[in-house]
């Protein structure tokens, strides 16, 4: 991926972090050296919350 890609995929997911109140993953990108690992954790982790969004508005139906 991109180093452009990646910093403006990065600069979203800490948004959503900051407004769903994730702090453990917050910090986690806070203190890494942006390894391909946490890179990995954290798109996975913003497709749980995308997906936990999804899940809450389907329910209401």
């Amino acid at each position: 991926m991109k180093p452009a890609l990646m910093e403006r995929l990065l600069t979203h997911i800490k948004k959503e972090f900051e407004l769903n109140g994730d702090v453990q993953h917050y910090d986690l990108l806070e203190k890494t050296d942006n390894s391909v690992e946490v890179y990995l954790g954290l798109i996975n982790s913003f497709f749980g919350l995308f997906v936990k969004q999804l899940i809450q508005l389907f329910s209401c139906f």
